[in-house]
């Protein structure tokens, strides 16, 4: 057996359909050409790629790894194949990005023009092509901006000399060899998710790619950006079918990764491992709370509260009025109410101070840095926010309500991947938690708006 014979096993391996899996192998070169004024322009590179479509999945093998995307779970499982290890990600944090990163883009676009700078300023189409996302009818709104989608740009398609040429709005950015493979709606849609997740594409150009119902032997990508012009060829070949070999991809073979570092990456590798026992936690807690208020300790009494709430939603019960007596003459107690309740932005540092000198008189100094870590973002300083969040779990990792705060903060920072992690392991935490349903709001609102992507 050769070693591409052997790769495209073990791939398979991973996987199975209700018909014959479909394969092929892809060699992609992009070649970056700087702008007249860029600096910053990414070097120009190659790769090679072993792609599997199934039912409801895609597989992409590389050198180094290997993606699959689980439409029928909305997960995307990536694997490290010297380390033999995989981490489990939501596929709603792919197109949560473009979505934000298209809004983001708008915004840069727009500062640069009005600075009228030397840069190369993309279009929408630009943008859109790169990201492989429209706007849609509900950003928009939110934004402010219009109440439904704007007119759909146009596609325009015309062949010469072997090859398709799709351009919209006047701008070509895909050439496609009528040279290819033809194959079912079912592979054709497949492989149009592998082109928007692998290395995008703008929506009308896929969508009308998808209808031919054809894998091109070659495909040309061209991207305008802020730092210059890149051309992405795609050489396909080897295109056959080939039968699943398991009633469900395996990973047997592999273990969840553990990270050692950066602390974030630990602490949801650790989380998403269940390795924590929130049912003990929560028994724990609640005898915690008599035991402060048997001591007379009222601030000690509320964080503990405070952090039963956190853990699963539940409120653990009013007060009586002994035990209210207990909070009110406590004076660390009072000095706790005023700092959390401050929401003026000039008041906030002298709350943060309040805060950090409290953390000597308690035994759970973890739950005033999630308080603390609020007021840095109501300040804009999310990097310390976050640190303080993931400090927080660190000390106890079954705080269902800060998972979600991690995440809320992880979203502003663009960096989708963890921010879903956190809100999955909040959701397994506590499912019924009312916090989280914001974000159930969001990933329906993402399936309604881009089903392709599901």
């Amino acid at each position: 057996m050769t070693c591409r014979a052997f790769c495209l096993a073990s791939l398979l391996l991973l996987h199975s359909a209700a018909h014959a899996a479909l394969t092929f192998r892809v060699h992609a070169d992009t070649v970056n050409t700087p702008g007249a004024n860029s600096q910053n322009t990414p070097s120009s590179s190659s790769s090679d790629m072993q792609v599997v479509l199934g039912d409801s999945y895609l597989s992409v093998q590389t050198e180094k790894q290997i993606q699959i995307y689980d439409f029928a779970k909305r997960r995307r499982i990536e694997i490290d194949r010297a380390a033999r290890s995989y981490t489990d990600y939501s596929l709603y944090d792919t197109v949560g990005f473009r979505t934000a990163e298209l809004r983001n883009r708008a915004f840069i676009s727009q500062m640069l023009a009005a600075a009228k700078t030397a840069a190369q300023v993309g279009t929408p189409v630009d943008d859109q092509h790169a990201l492989s996302v429209l706007p849609a009818p509900a950003a928009l709104a939110e934004q402010g901006t219009a109440a439904a989608a704007p007119a759909e740009p146009r596609l325009e398609r015309a062949e010469s000399d072997g090859a398709a040429r799709y351009s919209v709005a006047g701008a070509e950015l895909l050439r496609a060899s009528t040279q290819g493979t033809a194959v079912g709606a079912a592979d054709a849609a497949r492989f149009a998710q592998f082109l928007r997740y692998q290395f995008g594409g703008h929506p009308l150009v896929l969508r009308q790619l998808e209808q031919q119902a054809s894998i091109p032997a070659r495909l040309a990508f061209h991207h305008r950006t802020i730092w210059g012009d890149s051309e992405r060829t795609l050489a396909i070949s080897g295109v056959a079918e080939a039968p699943a070999q398991a009633a469900a991809y395996d990973l047997s073979g592999y273990s969840k990764r553990m990270a050692a570092q950066p602390a974030l990456e630990q602490l949801l590798d650790q989380a998403g491992g269940g390795q924590f026992g929130a049912q003990a936690k929560q028994r724990k807690l609640a005898a915690d709370r008599l035991q402060a208020f048997a001591d007379k300790r009222g601030m000690e009494a509320m964080l503990i509260t405070s952090e039963q709430t956190f853990v699963n939603g539940e409120f653990p019960g009013r007060a009586t009025p002994e035990q209210l007596a207990i909070i009110q003459n406590d004076p660390d107690y009072r000095l706790l109410g005023g700092a959390v309740q401050v929401r003026e932005k000039a008041k906030l540092q002298a709350a943060i101070a309040t805060l950090r000198e409290l953390r000597t008189k308690t035994e759970r100094p973890y739950v005033l840095k999630v308080f603390e870590a609020n007021h840095h973002l109501a300040l804009g300083d999310r990097k310390t926010a976050i640190g303080l969040f993931i400090e927080a779990l660190q000390a106890n990792p079954h705080m269902a309500s800060v998972y979600k705060d991690l995440g809320d903060a992880l979203l502003l920072s663009y960096d989708t991947p963890q921010a879903w992690r956190c809100w999955d392991i909040g959701r397994q935490l506590a499912p019924g938690f009312v916090n989280f349903r914001s974000v159930n709001d969001f990933e329906a609102s993402l399936a309604k708006n881009y089903p392709e992507y599901f």
